[in-house]
């Protein structure tokens, strides 16, 4: 009848934890049905597929759920300003659907990561470095070269510390940053 909740103390234990089946499709190392804790998010049902293969997207993964896209994962969103908002929950039957990346940028020389990324519309050159770990200590960061194809041709620029966030990368582009 009567609980002192300030002067008491509560131990909850969790004796079953309710399962959803998850589908996972599209560029993944692994495909198919995952039974898995339905705490679980969309995140973490990617890993038990052990992510999109090298050609899957990172920044556009759909969540749908009755034939209609409910929510999509952008992965450096994700990885790179992590908060609890953007941790997706899943339901049962829905589906995660990895497409194949479109917009590839290679950057190269003397940043931390260097590597293939992959951009959304707008995305500039100075977001395509900072994912890529930003300058190394021997960078020369005032000047980098961007690659980019035209048509037939392919064209060399460079790309002013004051231009790095104005100049939109493009698919295909190859930055270099340059040693000291």
């Amino acid at each position: 009848k009567f609980l002192d909740m300030r002067n008491s103390e509560i131990d909850v234990t969790l004796s079953y934890s309710r399962v959803i089946t998850v589908n996972i499709v599209g560029e993944v190392y692994y495909p198919g049905s995952y039974v898995l804790p339905a705490i679980n998010t969309a995140f973490n049902a990617l890993i038990a597929a052990k992510g999109p293969l090298q050609i899957g997207t990172v920044r556009n993964i759909y969540i749908k759920r009755d034939g209609q896209v409910v929510d999509s994962l952008d992965i450096y969103q994700f990885l790179f300003s992590p908060s609890r908002d953007q941790d997706i929950y899943l339901q049962d039957g829905d589906y995660i659907f990895v497409p194949a990346a479109k917009d590839i940028i290679e950057v190269k020389g003397e940043v931390n990561r260097p590597y293939t990324y992959e951009a959304k519309k707008g995305e500039s050159v100075f977001d395509i470095v900072m994912y890529a770990g930003g300058y190394t200590i021997n960078a020369f960061n005032d000047i980098l070269t961007l690659e980019r194809k035209y048509n037939e041709s392919l064209k060399i620029h460079d790309v002013h510390k004051d231009d790095m966030k104005s100049t939109i990368v493009k698919r295909g582009d190859v930055i270099t940053i340059n040693k000291i």
